[in-house]
């Protein structure tokens, strides 16, 4: 009868244009917006406004046993984007045996704006929204209308006569709760809900957002201390989604304030325990050796390994357990001073030191410096940093504890596999638990070299040093002015291209000094000129990195990547995409993790993954972690995690992401959509 009711309405409505407002169906509708006047790159609400006759009702998102859900269709000018509808907690509405979820009296329907522009137009921007909905009493009757508004442009955005209104509906829409737990229990005669929440509410009713095939009569609810139960009673069998329905809460007392909060299937995520967590981090520091973070510093540490293959045993263990001291202290160092920063209140998480420029610009230079070493370019051999002459006394060892700790700096902003898990548990805990957690990761990564330590004799498979040795140090330089390059990327994307452009001149400045300090028939006078040179050039770095961090940068847009379209992401538009139906994807990445490089152009390389984000419409966010993100380390953290890369899906309708991992391939990528229709 329903679906009679609409054909009918569609033959006979006259679709007006120009007007926010319209008498129909027993009720008055009107388009509303917080702002009179607009501004760029600024977002702002508008909604739907029902002021419904006494008697009649309009209907939620799940209308219940009968009704339907309102429909809408923007057309919006070029540049701006929405997100919604967004949806108030109903209330049960009962006709006869009938149970419905709507709106008496008044009902809204909200959506948010956002737009791209960077200039103001002369003329003002329309938007228009085709919206239909149903209002019943005993009969229901349709209702169908075009609304249009205009909006004129302005520097600054100014508020309009329905802003209170507006805000007043925004004050009930679902919000964050926190809770303790949350326990499901599906049987063929009920779907029994328990929750235990940080505060103490009361619960006053829950809401399907789907057919659960359960009476949708208002459940029993009990509470007991701080727990309390939810039953409904079950009418067959249903997949109940992720993103179930809503809860709708309020303060102990009958003056309290009503609020609710979305409610998920999934229960609160379960952190590994200690031991895990332990056994965890050391696989996780384990396979660190295999990723491509590690890369840079791997050349230093294979010259010297081979270098000491003819050195004796002794050599060969001490050297190893010196370079493993080196990984150790470095992860006792930066466990401190990541639980230091947290602890007072910074949003820093696993990486944070590439986060850094100036650390950024002593790399590049350090770098440059070690690969020019391997060329025989400058001599470096008081820092001994596992290559050249002088392995043979202390050193060699000082320059091996040193190879070690800057293993640590440039690989440890990368996730391996298990290592996201065990951070995400470590970082929660006492010091000595985190501490704990970190050892293993060092224990982990430095595991490898504790082998070579227990076992000299290894080494002897090793082809013996020879004249061959030169080339093959000449040629490990490279992946070391790789690296440069590598970290002047790093460096653009933190601050501005020109703070690459004026590194690169501090660099030609220290390149003249060290070749004046080199000059074979150099005098006192050349030597400390070219020292002072080379020095110059470094701190000339800093004031470069400075002077480029106080340029006003704009925030973030839309950016294509392998012919993808990305969005910056925000989680509460995610969020809302979702909800509306579509299926979102967050890539959590940062320009200093090359395992996220690597994974970005092996999966979103391949055209068969390109044409399948088409076919799907999947809305593609990338979480941009190369500058420190509070609200990127806040959402990490709801995962359990503190670094990149890591990846989430949300599915169509549930406004919940869940985790794919640290590891991405096109087939990773795939999979993970298969479940969706």
């Amino acid at each position: 009868m329903t679906r009679l009711y609409f054909f009918l309405s569609l033959c006979i409505s006259l679709v007006s244009l120009g007007s926010v407002e319209t008498r129909q169906a027993h009720c008055t509708a009107k388009l509303v917006s917080e702002e009179k006047s607009i501004a760029p790159e600024k977002t702002f609400a508008v909604g739907l406004l029902l002021e419904i006759e006494e008697g009649w009702h309009s209907y939620w998102s799940n209308p219940g046993d009968s009704g339907a859900p309102p429909k809408f269709d923007w057309v919006l000018p070029e540049g701006f984007t929405i997100e919604g509808p967004s949806f108030t907690p109903p209330e049960r509405i009962q006709v006869g045996d009938l149970t419905s979820f709507g709106y008496s009296k008044e009902a809204f329907y909200r959506f948010e704006i956002r737009n791209s522009l960077k200039e103001i137009p002369k003329e003002p921007v329309s938007f228009s929204l085709e919206a239909e909905w149903l209002v019943c009493e005993k009969t229901c009757v349709p209702a169908k209308y075009r609304f249009e508004i205009k909006l004129p442009v302005k520097n600054e955005a100014e508020p309009s006569e329905e802003a209170p209104l507006i805000a007043r509906f925004q004050n009930l829409l679902p919000r964050s709760m926190d809770l303790e737990s949350i326990e499901w229990k599906e049987s063929s005669e009920a779907v029994q809900i328990k929750m235990t929440p940080k505060e103490p509410w009361e619960v006053l009713d829950v809401f399907p957002s789907a057919d659960w095939r359960v009476d949708l009569k208002k459940p029993s609810i009990q509470t007991i201390g701080k727990v309390t139960e939810i039953s409904f009673s079950r009418k067959g069998e249903s997949s109940i989604p992720i993103q179930a329905g809503l809860f709708v809460f309020r303060k102990p007392g009958n003056e309290g304030t009503v609020v609710s909060m979305e409610l998920t299937k999934t229960d609160t995520p379960v952190l590994p325990g200690f031991l895990s967590s332990f056994f965890f981090a050391f696989l996780g520091g384990l396979l660190l050796n295999l990723m491509p973070c590690v890369f840079p510093v791997l050349s230093i540490k294979v010259f010297s390994v081979l270098e000491q293959a003819g050195k004796g045993k002794s050599w060969v263990r001490h050297s190893s357990l010196v370079y493993a001291a080196g990984i150790l202290v470095s992860f006792t160092l930066l466990g401190l001073t990541l639980a230091a920063l947290r602890s007072w209140g910074e949003a820093v998480g696993w990486g944070f030191q590439l986060q850094n420029p100036y650390l950024l610009v002593v790399l590049i230079f350090l770098f440059l410096a070690l690969g020019a070493s391997f060329l025989g370019a400058i001599d470096l051999s008081w820092l001994q940093v596992g290559a050249g002459q002088g392995l043979a006394n202390q050193a060699g060892w000082t320059g091996e504890f040193f190879s070690g700790v800057l293993c640590v700096i440039v690989a440890s902003p990368c996730t391996a596999p298990f290592m996201g898990a065990a951070l995400g548990y470590a970082i929660s805990q006492p010091l000595p638990i985190l501490m704990t957690v970190f050892l293993s990761l060092g224990i982990g990564l430095s595991f490898p070299y504790l082998v070579l330590a227990t076992f000299p004799q290894a080494a002897k498979i090793l082809p013996r040093p020879g004249q061959w040795m030169e080339v093959v140090k000449e040629v490990m330089a490279f992946p070391l002015f790789a690296t440069v390059i590598w970290l002047l990327w790093i460096l653009a994307q933190s601050s501005t291209p020109f703070s690459m452009v004026g590194v690169l001149a501090c660099i030609l400045i220290s390149g003249i000094g060290l070749w004046a300090y080199h000059l074979k028939r150099k005098t006192i006078w050349w030597k400390r000129l070219g020292f002072a040179l080379g020095f110059l050039g470094l701190l000339a770095s800093f004031w470069v990195v400075k002077n480029q961090l106080q340029v006003e940068k704009t925030a973030p847009g839309e950016s294509v990547s392998h012919g993808i379209s990305w969005k910056p992401f925000i989680a509460e538009e995610a969020r809302q995409a979702s909800l509306s139906g579509k299926t979102v994807f967050v890539d959590f990445t940062a320009s200093w993790c090359v395992t996220c490089q690597v994974n970005e152009e092996v999966t979103f390389g391949n055209a068969s993954v390109r044409e399948f984000v088409k076919q799907k419409e999947i809305v593609m966010m990338k979480a941009d972690w190369t500058k420190a993100d509070p609200l990127i380390t806040e959402a990490l953290k709801s995962y359990n995690r503190i670094g990149v890369p890591y990846y989430v899906v949300y599915d169509p309708g549930n406004g919940k992401g869940r985790g794919l991992g640290e590891i991405l391939t096109p087939k990773i990528f795939k999979s993970a959509f298969e479940s969706q229709k």
